[in-house]
């Protein structure tokens, strides 16, 4: 008998020659992944999913019925890497998207035709149209902490720049939106307009007092915090409007004067506005109960905001409730918490203090309304949509400037919701921010792991070693 006869180097051959095994395995796994494309061998384990595309961009890239290019002004290994691993993404999604790559120090013609845009830029073409998607806007600078920390952090908004400018260059019609002017409405602050730019819309204005009907190539009518009363005609065009299964947005704000005839539409769709602003008992920002923080309720229009995980500030909000309208079904979009109470203002449009007091209502207010009518246009039936949405501080720049907030996807939800057409596909995808969120471990949890950590599995490894010492001293 030879020593290479013994058992234990019979085991430790099997052993090797199991490892070698497994080994040649992971290696010939590997090298199969390797030729796979990176839409299929790479995961996404980010917490936002950074390197994924929505079912909202899965829908738009199924229904494509014509080609488009997406060209992006950089060499492939040059390209921003996110950029180019979503854009992976998009053309394993479809056979009608090519993505191409071109070198602009090298393609003179195209840096010189597109010498405007950041290197890195995608340019979107179909046989229709074409849209440019700059690199600047791909990854825009979030300056909210800048203040705080010093710091300027950045988004990730490519899918929602990419998506929206496929379907602009594969839509037909454009969709037309028509904001209300002549009774002191708000103008839209810049970060809206933008936003609405980038959804392919088109925009003009409605002087109601002028007009005899609503546009017929109006797809939505947006009504931004009129200051002053509506006739009974103007109010009486609107109502026709719906009724003809026309769609419509109104944003709601604090007036010194009476809008009866104004309150008179929402209460056509089975939403009153009640008197006073609201504020929140339990739900607000810092210490000031006048900057309510929103609930979101799922919909089809929240849930996109609601998985981006922001929040909602609506200031100096009108306190909707509903009431049952006849052929008129309601969806919360936006509530209070319970605590929630009204105060007038005084006179001046101040507050003595904006502390519950005696009197004050007390309950749950709706901060967003969805109204649907039926489908019969009969005269005394309302037909259409009516958002209303009791703030129009929620798209206000000021403060959207000045938070991290979800309320222009919110808003840019509602109105992709609203101003769709047959031929214009609307999207609203949220942009992803790149930071970092720290982890919040709540205490209970910390006291639960360190006693897991410190006490039990000592303890257990403790009593384990004990039994196997006692067993083995048997023998």
């Amino acid at each position: 008998m030879t020593v290479f006869d013994t058992k234990n180097v019979k085991y430790g051959a099997y052993s090797a020659a199991l490892i070698a095994v497994v080994i040649a395995i992971v290696l010939v796994i590997n090298m199969v992944a390797g030729m796979l494309p990176d839409s299929v061998n790479k995961v996404d384990l980010t917490a936002n999913k950074l390197y994924s595309i929505s079912e909202e961009t899965r829908s738009v890239l199924k229904d494509l019925d014509q080609d488009v290019t997406m060209t992006v002004l950089a060499p492939e290994d040059k390209a921003e890497d996110m950029l180019v691993r979503v854009l992976n993404k998009y053309e394993s999604a479809s056979n009608k998207i090519t993505v191409e790559y071109v070198d602009p120090t090298i393609n003179m013609a195209m840096a010189d035709q597109y010498k405007d845009l950041t290197a890195g830029s995608v340019i979107v073409k179909s046989e229709n149209r074409e849209r440019t998607v700059d690199l600047n806007s791909i990854f825009p600078a979030d300056y909210d902490s800048y203040y705080s920390t010093g710091q300027v952090s950045y988004n990730f908004d490519g899918e929602g720049q990419l998506t929206s400018a496929i379907a602009y260059v594969t839509s037909g019609n454009l969709s037309k939106l028509y904001t209300v002017t002549g009774h002191g409405e708000s103008a839209l602050g810049s970060l809206a307009v933008t936003r609405i730019e980038q959804q392919n819309l088109e925009t003009a204005e409605l002087n109601l007092m002028a007009a005899s009907s609503i546009p017929e190539d109006c797809d939505c009518l947006l009504i931004n915090a009129p200051q002053s009363d509506y006739t009974e005609s103007e109010a009486g065009l609107v109502l026709d409007y719906l009724r003809d299964g026309g769609k419509v947005i109104v944003l709601s704000a604090y007036a010194e004067s009476a809008l009866t005839n104004f309150n008179s539409i929402l209460d056509a769709y089975g939403i009153t506005v009640n008197e006073g602003i609201v504020m929140e008992g339990a739900n607000h920002y810092y210490q000031y109960p006048i900057y309510v923080l929103g609930t979101l309720q799922d919909s089809d229009i929240t849930s996109g905001v609601m998985n981006s995980n922001t929040n909602i500030l609506v200031p100096y909000a009108l306190g909707y409730t509903l009431h049952e309208a006849e052929n008129i079904e309601t969806t919360e979009l936006v509530t209070t918490s319970s605590s929630a109470y009204l105060k007038k203002p005084g006179d001046d449009g101040s507050f003595a203090t904006l502390e519950k007091e005696d009197g004050d209502p007390e309950g749950t207010y709706d901060l967003a309304v969805l109204a649907t009518g039926s489908s019969t246009l009969e005269e005394d039936n309302a037909a259409g949509e009516l958002i209303a949405i009791s703030a129009a501080s929620l798209i206000d720049d000021n403060v959207n400037q000045s938070f991290g907030l979800g309320n222009l996807d919110l808003f840019m939800s509602c109105v992709a919701h609203m101003c769709s057409n047959e031929e214009n596909t609307m999207v609203s995808i949220p942009s992803k921010s790149l930071s970092s969120d720290p982890i919040t471990v709540p205490q209970m949890h910390t006291l639960i792991w360190a006693l897991v950590a410190v006490i039990i599995i000592p303890l257990a490894v403790l009593i384990a070693g004990l039994v196997i010492w006692l067993k083995r001293r048997k023998k």
